[in-house]
């Protein structure tokens, strides 16, 4: 995209978007004026000035490229936020969510939390990891953000849980860019593809370790989980018996190092759901593949999130269907039926022990929350194609219901 045409309609007025995977960000000419970028500008670690033949900036930042613009935007109000909030809570009901991990938390999304809770209208169960670098996706500054994590205890309470951390290893697997850092000739990751350096990840993830605070790592190319796996090794090393961290997408990793993932005791986050079945996955299958079976059957602990704020719905059902039958085989049973119980699992009480809370949700037992749906479909023998969620309950109300079926029930 080229900033030209943010110009025929924005002369003057300055304009900034983001794209679907927020990896990219367009700006126009008098935005590139607000913030004094011209061509002699140059590419930071980790990013890039899209540029046009004649070495013109095109107006398109990508990845931290866009941190010192994003970072310098100015703040939504609280208010505006808890609406916000309100209207993805309610829509994330009618798909059956009563939980949920946020990966990007910043300081006023933390404050939006409390205060909806403090009025009784936050129906959800929610995990923010707040953002250490890049900054970028927090819109926030560093030494801010580090102050959060440094206080994140302040800010948890029956329904919200910040004790959790993200980092970005690499950039997006998708198209125009390709910004996701690969496994070299050598072995080893292409390091001019790595968003941080190994010393400053194993530093920051060093401390957080030691404090109990769980750390979720992007990794959208082999390589750039290999770098995690190594830095998260020297961790191991130092604390043993530290917080079972994460690696998020998990679409490419290399067959040697799933089994370090069960040896390190790190969670694979197998996400963006909505990409598991779409035109992506079967034009470029070296990059997603996502390979359940080989993590389960390592002992590597699965779950699935969606990974997407910019989708038509936060609906998971048509993303399970599409790998409800890669789990393997069993006798008697078609693949549907062998995947079906595994993927209620992960969908439910895997999701739950990755934050550490399986012994107070995740599955209906005494005691537990009363967090729970009703679809018309039996899910545990990988009907997921037509699933449909006919109510939602979250702690023993119903905040949702399919008025249009509820014959059905």
């Amino acid at each position: 995209m080229d900033r030209k045409y943010l110009d025929d309609t924005f002369p003057e007025q300055l304009v900034l978007a983001r794209d679907v995977s927020c990896h990219n960000v367009p700006l126009n000419t008098a935005g590139l004026l607000r913030v004094g970028y011209g061509d002699d500008v140059q590419d930071p670690p980790g990013g890039q000035f899209m540029r046009r033949p004649d070495d013109q900036l095109t107006g398109k930042l990508v990845d931290v490229a866009s941190a010192e613009v994003l970072g310098s935007l100015p703040q939504q109000p609280v208010s505006f936020v808890k609406e916000a909030l309100i209207y993805g809570i309610k829509m994330s009901h009618k798909f059956g969510i009563t939980s949920l991990q946020e990966a990007s938390a910043n300081t006023l999304y933390l404050h939006a939390l409390l205060e909806l809770e403090s009025e009784g209208r936050l129906d959800m169960q929610i995990f923010p990891h707040i953002v250490h670098a890049p900054e970028d996706f927090a819109q926030e500054k560093a030494k801010s953000l580090h102050r959060l994590i440094d206080s994140a205890e302040s800010f948890c309470s029956q329904l919200v849980d910040a004790r959790f951390v993200k980092f970005w290893m690499d950039g997006a697997p998708i198209p125009p860019h390709f910004t996701l850092c690969d496994i070299g000739p050598d072995g080893h990751p292409n390091e001019e593809r790595l968003l941080l350096g190994f010393k400053e990840l194993l530093e920051a993830l060093t401390k957080h370790d030691a404090t109990g605070l769980t750390c979720k790592i992007h990794c959208a190319g082999d390589g750039a989980a290999r770098r995690a796996l190594d830095v998260l090794e020297r961790v191991r090393q130092s604390n043993p018996s530290g917080p079972v961290h994460e690696l998020a997408h998990c679409n490419a990793i290399n067959q040697d190092d799933i089994s370090r993932m069960a040896e390190l005791r790190i969670t694979a986050e197998m996400s963006p759901a909505i990409f598991h079945d779409t035109n992506l996955t079967s034009n470029y299958p070296n990059i997603f593949e996502w390979p359940f079976e080989e993590l389960q059957d390592t002992g590597v602990h699965v779950t699935v999130g969606s990974d997407c704020f910019l989708t038509d719905t936060p609906g998971l059902f048509p993303a399970l269907s599409a790998v409800v039958e890669r789990f393997g085989t069993q006798k008697g049973k078609t693949p549907k039926e062998v995947g079906g119980p595994k993927i209620c699992r992960i969908m439910t009480l895997a999701g739950a022990e990755a934050v550490g809370k399986a012994s107070e949700m995740g599955s209906t037992e005494t005691g537990k929350k009363a967090n729970f749906i009703a679809v018309n479909r039996d899910l545990s023998r990988g009907e997921f194609s037509r699933a449909r969620v006919l109510k939602t309950w979250f702690e023993g109300k119903m905040v949702w219901e399919d008025i249009d079926n509820a014959v059905s029930m």
